[in-house]
């Protein structure tokens, strides 16, 4: 499998290094930005929240590699509720 071309968006802070080593070694480009353990009011989330959000929808993300269920589902809701769910 090549990833050559690729930026892989890894959201795990526990095995980030180790991921990112592995994208690499596949010819990727690692975006690492760890989620894991965010704890978001949904009706007054971390400015740091949305703004990791925006981030990662206007950069070119081919993939995102999500450790947990929850931490998805927080980033999704978070995001619809800033209208920027697409």
């Amino acid at each position: 499998m090549s990833l050559t071309g690729l930026t892989i968006a890894i959201t795990g802070s526990r095995r980030g290094s180790e991921l990112s080593r592995i994208v690499k070694n596949l010819g990727g480009r690692p975006y690492v930005a760890p989620t894991v353990g965010i704890e978001a009011d949904l009706k007054t989330p971390d400015n740091a929240i949305v703004e990791f959000i925006k981030r990662i929808t206007k950069q070119d993300v081919d993939y995102m590699i999500f450790m947990t269920g929850p931490g998805v589902f927080s980033l999704m809701s978070i995001a619809k509720s800033y209208g920027m769910e697409d």
